[in-house]
């Protein structure tokens, strides 16, 4: 064999071409480790985008739908788009919160002075108390649940954000651009296959409103959505369900949540049952109820809204009623409703044919207004009814006249399936079946009967109609409610009752025997007065007045805290003010609040006398009322920054950091330069510190128990510990009985993830305090309790 050697020859090109090549090669996959995940997330970006625009055209269309249905979701939906009538929904922020939240110098006095109270929020809904929007508060890390009672707005809140979202507005923040799953419960297969998994779910209620030609592309379009947590759930209904009924959707909605926790969930849900959603990342927030501005601004939508959509042909008639209404309304004093009661009440005024003013008249006005005589109101009370006795949200369409039907379809008081229907609004249901001659023999447990909100709506009116005087009776004992838990269920009841129910006359005397006792605490007794808010009762200025004058400080409060809660609240103008000198400091923080909820020549006049000569923190107090009263208001505050008494401009930066106005912050930042006062121009600098860094109201996960700095400081001292393995239970009992008051109200804002009978026994003791504030804690804290199912009785001292 010749030696291959001989002729071996090294081109020289070569050699360097060669050589330079696997010089490259090596560098290339040398470097190719650091720019691996630069590469590896442009080829998903591409391949995100290529996937998007194969589906662009059914997002725009779920985007699109989804507007349009939340758009008509609304009692007057067929009147007019959501968005021309709605007052933006509003949150009250829960105490679960704002416990946690940093204490600082500009956090504002009024969150010390009125308690919030979850479970009757109605008597503090002018007062200046903590909200957010639900688009505020989907910016932060829970998964929501809006309860509250029913009419009073959750399913308008939620059409508002999907309305948002849809629309891709930027107040949804960074949940702008998400794929919205907007839909009811109760047409999806949640209540008969809670095990399936979400996507499931999401598609069987979506492609009731797609178009075929979409179907085949919509599974993998929405499983591509919910995996890169590009979607956001959103479900309405489950306030309306049974409590068996709701078990099921919560054990969904939890499963799904665990499965998917960057996934942001919005569901609603019963003020009285939450079963086990607080325990799993889920927020409650209770709907706020309208304030008198919000029910000015009702009025003043509907109004516009009905000349130019119904009288907008008749140019006489519009500018005729228009003012006659417009006067009318400004002096009219207007009862407690719900929401939803409001709108029926314009809108039966608006038509001309309300046969009254009270809740009951305004139901049956709203239903002779659709029917038209073509069915009988008892005709749909035995349609209405069937929910009560088949204990059951949903029921089956065979039956029942198909005209009928169509018209409470057509008018959105039910949503009917191929084979079943359900009602849209619950106080409508409960109306109706309560119209019913049957006597349904329910549990006379108030409590267990509060969990299933059908049942609770039909009570509610069952108890109050004239031509069953002895109903209540049947169904239930109201001679004598110890139960303070009872109290609190049947008292919005009230509003729907006549003056000479009997159950309604024992309620008023045994709460005012409450209120003679002294060792009731205050927070309780400032519940119970929202009874007589409810009821809209003629005999309210009266009891407001012996409130004012008792000697007793703490019924002067209630009453000052009760006639804030009133649509004409200035009627007792004359006498508080007068009695101003003689008030103590405590008391005329409540009498600033009062005098802060309507903008009159008298209360400004009022408020401008203290701020020059009060003491400094009620000085500061008036301030931060004056931000939120109005124009009148806001130049008081330019002219108090001016003075030369440095405690009122002290005061007034107070004030303007609440106004965050871009003119007040102006303000602000010359003080830092130009007063001639340091201890002014030091608040002043931190005033803008803290403008800077303010961001809005953080929405944040709680920190898991053991992480809490706080419980392993107090668990240190007691020679205790807390870790994931351990119970916390009895490190909380501790704190209970030996903890700081900051220490026990944070333990009492985290006791509903971890209670047992002692610590129950523990707070119930503190709910007699004389502290207001560990009083209120306890009471919301003993709600929170039963909202999970847990009985407690709570005896009223």
């Amino acid at each position: 064999m010749p030696n291959w050697l001989s002729f071996f020859q090294l081109e020289k090109i070569s050699f360097i071409f060669g050589f330079i090549t696997a010089t490259l090669f090596w560098l290339i996959i040398s470097k190719s480790r650091k720019w691996y995940p630069e590469i590896k997330d442009f080829i998903f970006r591409v391949n995100n985008k290529f996937r998007i625009n194969q589906t662009s055209g059914l997002r725009t269309f779920i985007f699109r739908e989804s507007l349009k249905k939340a758009q008509s979701n609304h009692i007057a939906g067929k009147l007019f788009p959501l968005d021309e009538i709605i007052v933006t929904p509003l949150l009250l922020v829960p105490d679960s919160v704002l416990v946690f939240l940093e204490q600082g110098l500009f956090l504002g006095e009024v969150s010390t002075l009125i308690p919030n109270i979850p479970e009757l929020p109605q008597i503090n809904r002018n007062l200046p108390i903590p909200k957010i929007t639900i688009t505020d508060a989907i910016q932060g890390e829970s998964n929501l649940a809006i309860t509250g009672l029913p009419g009073t707005g959750k399913s308008t809140c939620l059409a508002y954000l999907t309305s948002r979202i849809a629309e891709k507005n930027v107040l949804c923040g960074n949940q702008c651009g998400k794929t919205p799953f907007y839909f009811h419960i109760l047409d999806s297969d949640i209540l008969n296959y809670p095990n399936q998994n979400l996507a499931e779910i999401v598609y069987k209620a979506v492609s009731q409103i797609i178009p075929k030609t979409y179907l085949p592309k919509l599974a993998k379009f929405i499983q591509k959505e919910i995996n890169s947590n590009n979607a956001i759930i959103i479900i309405d209904g489950i306030d309306e369900l049974f409590a068996t009924e709701a078990d099921k959707a919560f054990e969904f909605v939890i499963t799904a949540s665990n499965q998917f926790p960057e996934l942001k969930f919005v569901i609603t849900a019963s003020s009285y049952y939450l079963g086990k959603l607080e325990n799993n990342k889920f927020l409650t927030f209770q709907i706020s109820p309208f304030s008198n501005e919000n029910i000015r601004e009702l009025n003043n939508k509907w109004i516009k809204g009905w000349y130019t959509n119904i009288f907008a042909s008749s140019k006489n008639l519009h500018s005729l009623v228009k003012e006659k209404l417009i006067s009318n309304w400004v002096n009219i004093p207007i009862p407690n409703y719900t929401p939803l009661e409001y709108s029926l009440f314009i809108w039966g005024a608006l038509s001309g044919d309300l046969k009254g003013s009270d809740t009951l008249s305004i139901y049956q006005s709203h239903f002779n207004r659709i029917l038209q005589d073509k069915f009988a109101l008892k005709t749909l009370s035995s349609f209405a009814v069937k929910f009560i006795n088949e204990k059951s949200s949903i029921v089956n369409t065979k039956n029942y006249d198909s005209n009928l039907v169509l018209i409470l379809e057509d008018w959105g008081i039910i949503k009917k399936g191929s084979v079943y229907f359900y009602f849209n609004h619950i106080d409508l249901l409960g109306y109706l079946a309560g119209l019913d001659d049957s006597n349904i023999q329910l549990t006379k447990d108030l409590n267990l009967i509060s969990r299933n909100p059908i049942e609770l709506s039909y009570l509610d009116f069952k108890t109050s109609l004239k031509d069953n005087p002895d109903q209540h009776d049947q169904i239930i004992i109201f001679d004598h409610l110890s139960d303070y838990f009872d109290l609190a269920v049947v008292i919005p009841w009230l509003r729907h009752s006549t003056a000479k129910s009997p159950w309604r006359i024992n309620l008023f005397k045994q709460i005012l025997t409450i209120f003679q006792n002294s060792n009731t605490s205050l927070p309780i007794k400032i519940r119970l007065i929202s009874a007589f808010i409810y009821a809209n009762d003629p005999s309210l200025e009266i009891l407001q007045k012996q409130l004012l004058v008792h000697p007793d400080n703490q019924l002067k409060t209630i009453a000052c805290i009760s006639i804030s809660s009133l649509f004409k609240n200035d009627f007792f103008d004359h006498e508080v003010i007068d009695g101003i000198s003689t008030y103590s400091n405590d008391l005329l923080k409540y009498v600033v609040l009062l005098l802060s909820t309507h903008e009159k020549d008298s209360s400004l006049d009022a408020l401008a006398r203290l701020l020059l000569s009060s003491d400094e923190n009620i000085r500061k107090l008036i301030a931060e009322c004056l931000a939120i009263m109005g124009k009148q208001s806001e130049e008081l505050l330019k002219d108090a920054i001016t003075m030369d008494d440095i405690l009122v401009r002290r005061s007034a930066i107070f004030g303007l950091v609440k106004l965050n106005k871009p003119w007040s912050y102006d303000i602000i930042e010359k003080l830092t330069t130009e007063d001639s006062q340091w201890v002014i121009r030091d608040l002043a600098t931190q005033a803008i510190d803290y403008l800077n860094s303010r961001t809005k109201l953080p929405i944040k996960n709680r920190p898991r128990i053991f992480e809490l700095n706080w419980l392993i400081q107090f668990a240190a001292k007691q020679n205790q510990s807390i870790s994931p393995e351990s119970d916390p239970t009895p490190l909380l009992s501790n704190i209970l009985s030996n903890g700081s008051e900051q220490e026990i109200i944070k333990t009492l804002a985290i006791i509903p993830d971890y209670y047992n009978d002692e610590i129950i026994a523990r707070i119930i003791e503190l709910k007699n305090s004389q502290n207001r504030l560990l009083s209120n804690a306890a009471l919301t804290a003993l709600w929170r309790i039963m909202q999970t199912g847990k009985n407690i009785e709570l005896a009223i001292a």
